[in-house]
């Protein structure tokens, strides 16, 4: 929190204490909720395949929203092209391409270069993130707004390392923005700005429990140069009314409400995923050398917790979890196959209480991020030049 210059000093002593009242009454305490092992009922999940035969290019979910966003109603799906700077609209009901907006890189309404996040704007525009830019911009292209980004203590140390998870108007506060960022160096827990258009930073947010990522995260290192890593990461998600940070390697999450800043932390041990990941992969690595493929290996063999994809209609958040199972030996390449995958599904209540959990016997590909809506979850990869949706229905009557 920032403040404004005054006239007079104070003295050291009662500087640094006025500074530590002031913190302690802004700091809003944090609600925890902790769930001990118990069993929950099995929930009945049938799927089926979905397929858009026009796509105009392959559309790429598999590492998450940072080139693509759902509507909030779950019935369009904006996928941004970098290699024609456009923005493809398809209608997931009817699954078929319902619209086609070219954007510039350069220029007034230029969208800049080096995509880092897209997201809606309650108007109907779209917000977007670039290396050289943030705006508000019309679906034809226009620039709306610029919006700038705000700075934060260190962000011109190894600025490349730095890697944008979030950014969203809030849809509680109009004009306020939020912008989560990672340091990729550490591999710690990722922050949150609040913001101005002008840049003007508002608050700051940390998610302290997420800092045990680094527990399970390998860095890869050449020299003391920062080449990658690979294990735990954050994964983010959010509605109209709050934000969801999760981690990968254990089974836990943050839920921040947009209209009011509360912050919750909630950790589960389920029947099936369990409460981590049980692999502690290697600090550092040296890149090129078989320890890579061998950490890479073990991760995939270990579980991976997914995105929460809350349902508005039924209120119910649904989560997919998964686990590979590789192959003994290394390719040519010297990495390692996966020969499936196992996935499991979490359902919480709306207060993020577990209430079933199960594993999907005979489904050996990893699911992608999607959505949830009227208690289906779609979810979305590549398969050639297809996008390829899985549509997966819950069933939990006979355990209510």
């Amino acid at each position: 929190m920032k403040h404004a210059p005054v006239s007079f000093a104070f003295p050291p002593l009662l500087a640094c204490l006025a500074g530590l009242l002031l913190a302690i009454a802004c700091a809003r305490p944090i609600e925890k909720k902790m769930s001990s092992p118990m069993p929950v009922p099995e929930v009945k999940v049938v799927w089926d395949t979905l397929t858009f035969p026009d796509m105009l290019e392959p559309i790429n979910l598999t590492t998450g929203f940072s080139s693509a966003v759902a509507s909030s109603d779950g019935l369009h799906l904006y996928r941004f092209d970098s290699r024609t700077t456009r923005v493809e609209a398809y209608d997931v009901e009817n699954r078929r391409l319902s619209g086609v907006h070219p954007f510039q890189e350069e220029g007034p309404d230029g969208i800049g270069f080096g995509i880092k996040k897209i997201s809606l704007a309650a108007d109907g525009g779209l917000l977007i993130s670039s290396a050289t830019r943030q705006g508000h911009f019309h679906l034809d292209g226009r620039l709306k707004k610029e919006i700038k980004r705000p700075k934060f203590a260190n962000d011109q140390d190894q600025p490349l390392t730095y890697t944008y998870l979030l950014f969203i108007e809030n849809p509680k506060k109009t004009g306020e923005y939020l912008t989560l960022v990672q340091n990729l160096d550490k591999g710690n827990a990722p922050f949150l700005l609040i913001s101005d258009a002008n840049g003007k930073l508002l608050n700051r947010v940390e998610f302290p429990e997420l800092n045990k990522m680094t527990e399970k995260l390998a860095v890869i290192r050449d020299g003391g140069q920062w080449m990658g890593s690979m294990g735990a990461s954050p994964m983010v998600s959010y509605t109209d009314e709050q934000l969801l940070i999760q981690n990968s390697a254990f089974n836990e999450a943050y839920r921040y409400f947009f209209a009011d800043g509360q912050l919750q932390f909630f950790r589960w041990h389920g029947p099936y995923v369990g409460a981590e990941s049980a692999f502690i992969p290697p600090k550092k690595l040296k890149p090129d050398t078989p320890a890579v493929a061998e950490t890479y290996k073990a991760l995939d063999e270990s579980i991976r917790y997914g995105r929460l994809n809350w349902d508005p209609q039924l209120q119910r958040y649904y989560r997919l979890s998964t686990r590979d199972k590789m192959s003994q030996d290394p390719d040519s390449g010297g990495f390692y196959r996966s020969l499936g995958t196992q996935t499991f599904v979490s359902v919480f209540d709306a207060d993020l209480n577990l209430i079933a959990e199960s594993r999907l016997d005979g489904l050996h590909v990893h699911p992608g991020h999607g959505f949830a809506r009227q208690g289906q979850l779609l979810t979305f990869r590549d398969r050639d030049e297809d996008l390829i949706g899985l549509r997966f229905q819950f069933d939990l009557t006979e355990e209510e």
